[in-house]
């Protein structure tokens, strides 16, 4: 086996090195989305608990309240909720870093 099986493996002397690496970007996402809603700049969701997921990130409550009462004229007897965005969270678990460039520790 190559050296890279190792790195994705978790047992090569260069995982160190990538998991750090990938650490250091998920922090620097997670810093960026917490930035973006802490400046106000929030987005808000139009859903409907029996249609599909939202897909569209609405910049301001005004805009998405129009979308939601469109999308009720659109389907009568329908409801939709008009959600904001407020926290943002998630879990590391798995990660792949396609063209990580290996550096030995020595």
């Amino acid at each position: 086996m190559s050296e890279n099986w190792n790195v994705y493996n978790g047992d090569g002397p260069g995982v160190n090195n990538l998991n750090r690496h990938l650490n250091d970007h998920f922090r620097e996402k997670l810093k960026r989305e917490k930035e973006m809603l802490q400046q106000n700049n929030t987005f808000w969701l139009v859903w409907n608990p029996n249609g599909r997921q939202p897909l569209v990130r609405h910049p301001t409550e005004e805009v998405a309240r129009r979308e939601a009462e469109r999308l009720a004229r659109k389907h009568p007897g329908d409801t939709f909720y008009v959600l904001q965005a407020m926290d943002v969270c998630w879990l590391q678990d798995v990660a792949w870093l396609s063209g990580y460039q290996w550096e030995p520790p020595f």
